[in-house]
Order: structure tokens, then C-alpha cells, then sequence
């Protein structure tokens, strides 16, 4: 049985050409019926790029984030910059972009990030009263990278756009009929910045052998459009092995990774040599976040 709040999304989403159009669907009963895909594994690196920043961007057009519940959780993030409790900052965000979620598409989703700012200083919080539910090891170099990221740059405010949640390779289907389309998306909602691509390459570099961190943030610095969305796609990148992690700890792997201190060790090098090396050659600069 299929809960009515995922039918009344993949209603919504199925206004998008590259989603799945909804054949038959009963809230009561919990049933839904969607086309059929076929699997399209033979697209090159760079098409299959190119296929899900088009996926993304169509979905992202279907809502426009703005009226009073988007006024509202601009007025959370202004009010999480300036907090001095992070816990705090974190209750004040999650309830707007729970509300917001609600707004735009109908649903109030459980434990879903929006905001990857605010991720980090869940982590922050989460490791400092849990030390004893990470391996030690673990726990260094976790708490180091998200002091790091946090440093980088104040909470930034952004529109929450509407985004797939998912993204990844097996995602990317084709119709009977040859066209486009994306499947699984479950996860879809509302984030800020650009998750889709972030999940996109985390996906693809969880698969490696070795950690290539300074190789993907360049892939995510090239295919964002902004300055801001190039940061937010950085920090979800982040956030993405960590929970990934904290998620195994949970279940009771208590098992070293090399792959995990690779990653959250090499991480912040190749962070500074693709994102402050290029904004300082512009006379940029980043500002502490301030919680």
C-alpha cells in the first residue's frame, strides 16, 4: 500500500514530461499505477550529465517558491544565522521547510533535509551529545570537516526548489516510445541549492575505489550556476557520506572504512583548491556562518 501523500506527489510531478505519467491512482485503497519505463544504461558520462540537469531543471519549473510560507522560512534562516544554540537553529528551519513542503506539494515529510547549512549544524549537534555512537576515529575527522564547512561561508538564503531527491544513473529511463523520463522519485521536494546534482556525483563517486573529492567538487563547481548554488552543492556533497555513515553506525557496522577517512580527510584540500582558490582570483571572499 502505497501512503496518499506519495500518490498526491507523484500526481503533481507527473505534470513534468520527463516523470511518470500516473495511469490510475485510489488514496483510499493505497494504489498506484504508473507507465512503464525501460532502463537506459548506455549513455556516455557526459549525456547522461546533460539528461539530468535537463530531468532537474523541468522539475524544478513545476512549483515557484513564493507567498507567505516562503516569507516565513526566509525569516527561519535569518533567525538560525544569528542563533546561538544550534539545536535551535535547526527547530527553527525544519518547521518552516516542513510547512513549506506542506504548501507546495501537500505533504509534511519526516526527517527530510531542505537546507545543507543546517544539515551541518545538525551533525555538529548530533556528534557533540553522541560521541560514544561513532568510532573515535571517525568522530575527529567528522567534526573537523563540518567545522570547517561551516567556517566557509554565513547561512545563505535561497528559494527551496523542487527537486527529484534521488538522482542518480539507474534513475534515468527511457519510454517505450524513446523519449526521456526519470524514475523513483520518492525522495522529491523541496531543498535549497542543488541537491539533484550533488546526489548526482556523490552517487557516482560512493562507487569508487578511492575517495576523488577534489574531482567531483570541480564536476559540481562547473554545473551549478551560481556562486551560492556552487557552495550549497559543495556542503550537500558533504553531508551525503556522513549520514551515510552515521546511518551505518546506527545499525550496528561498527566497522573501519578507509574509504570514509579518506574522504573526510582529503575532503577539505580539495575544497579550497576548486572553491576559495577561484573566488579569491575574482577578490572574493568567504565569512563565518556565526553559530
Amino acid at each position: 500500500m502505497i501512503p496518499a501523500e506519495r500518490i498526491k506527489v507523484a500526481r503533481l510531478l507527473s505534470a513534468a514530461s520527463v516523470a511518470p505519467r500516473v495511469l490510475w491512482s485510489d488514496d483510499d485503497t493505497g494504489i498506484l499505477v504508473q507507465e512503464p519505463l525501460l532502463n537506459d544504461s548506455q549513455a556516455t558520462d557526459e549525456a547522461a550529465d546533460a539528461r539530468m540537469l535537463e530531468a532537474t531543471a523541468e522539475i524544478q519549473s513545476l512549483v515557484t517558491v513564493q507567498g507567505p510560507e516562503a516569507e516565513r522560512f526566509h525569516r527561519a534562516i535569518h533567525l538560525a544565522a544569528t542563533a546561538t544554540n544550534e539545536d535551535h537553529a535547526v527547530r527553527l528551519v525544519d518547521d518552516a521547510a516542513t510547512e513549506l513542503n506542506f504548501a507546495f506539494l501537500g505533504v509534511k515529510p519526516c526527517l527530510r533535509k531542505c537546507h545543507p547549512q543546517i544539515e551541518l549544524l545538525r551533525i555538529a549537534s548530533y556528534l557533540r551529545k553522541n560521541a560514544w555512537a561513532v568510532r573515535p576515529e571517525f568522530g575527529v575527522r567528522a567534526r573537523s570537516l563540518v567545522r570547517f564547512l561551516i567556517s566557509q561561508c554565513s547561512l545563505i538564503h535561497a528559494d527551496p526548489l523542487l527537486q527529484h531527491g534521488s538522482m542518480k544513473s539507474e534513475h534515468l529511463m527511457r519510454r517505450t516510445d524513446g523519449s526521456a523520463a526519470v524514475c523513483d522519485l520518492d525522495h522529491a521536494g523541496l531543498y535549497v541549492g542543488p541537491y539533484d546534482i550533488a546526489h548526482w556525483f556523490h552517487e557516482r563517486h560512493s562507487n569508487s575505489e578511492v575517495p576523488l573529492p577534489f574531482q567531483m567538487l570541480k564536476r559540481i563547481h562547473r554545473l551549478a550556476s551560481t556562486d551560492d548554488d556552487r557552495f550549497l552543492g559543495a556542503v550537500w556533497f558533504a553531508v551525503f557520506p556522513i549520514y551515510n555513515a552515521l546511518w551505518r553506525f546506527a545499525c550496528g557496522d561498527w566497522r573501519p572504512r578507509l574509504w570514509e577517512m579518506q574522504f573526510l580527510t582529503g575532503y577539505p584540500e580539495a575544497f579550497r583548491k576548486v572553491f576559495i582558490q577561484s573566488r579569491e582570483s575574482v577578490a572574493g571572499h568567504l565569512c563565518p556562518l556565526g553559530i
